[in-house]
């Protein structure tokens, strides 16, 4: 495919691919399309989310620029999913949950702050599947496996990241998510992130 995807053909691929992937054989991409696409709050929530996270991708002036887009909102998409990754990953729960996301929240309400992230999970699991199909839709096909490998290696980081929180008692709330990676994971991120020439 040569020519740029304008807004409403993003949207619509991207639609489509969350249908898809609700069936589909990968099962944490499975579970949250199925749960976005049977309520209807939440798919209008998920459909503004990622119309606006699309927007400067349709601004772009060719496939190759969207292309460099994509993969920028597949890295913060990445970073937005690190707390549920590594909580499932680490089998992390109750109060060592509820600690960290007190402390990435800013929230004493450990109850709220688990739903919304949960919440915000599963928009971002969905709206990175859509990344995945669109980047293989303008045929970029390294683009996903990229992301793949930065997905794996930052979940890794961010979990000892979360370790750290936990062993520091004396973290004020309200941290951001940034978190400290070392230079291999600083290198891809900046492949990924990188303008064409």
């Amino acid at each position: 495919m040569s020519a740029k995807l304008e807004l409403a053909d993003l949207l619509k691929e991207s639609e489509k691919a969350l249908w898809d992937a609700s069936t589909g054989e990968d099962r944490r991409r499975a579970r949250a399309a199925a749960r976005v696409t049977s309520n209807f709050d939440i798919m209008e929530l998920w459909r503004i989310r990622h119309e606006h996270l699309m927007q400067p991708v349709a601004s772009e002036a060719g496939r190759f620029g969207q292309a460099t887009r994509l993969r920028a909102i597949g890295v913060l998409l990445i970073e937005r999913c690190a707390v549920v990754d590594s909580f499932r990953e680490r089998r992390v729960a109750g109060s060592a949950r509820d600690v960290i996301l007190a402390r990435l929240r800013a929230t004493d309400n450990s109850c709220r702050a688990v739903l919304d992230e949960h919440r915000d999970y599963i928009l971002a699991v969905c709206s990175g599947l859509c990344v995945d199909h669109l980047l293989n839709f303008i045929a970029d096909p390294l683009g996903p496996r990229l992301l793949r490998r930065y997905q794996t290696l930052y979940v890794e980081q961010f979990a000892l990241f979360c370790d750290q929180l936990l062993a520091d008692n004396e973290q004020p709330v309200g941290l951001t998510r940034t978190v400290p990676l070392p230079a291999e994971v600083l290198r891809l991120k900046s492949v990924l992130m990188a303008r064409p020439p």
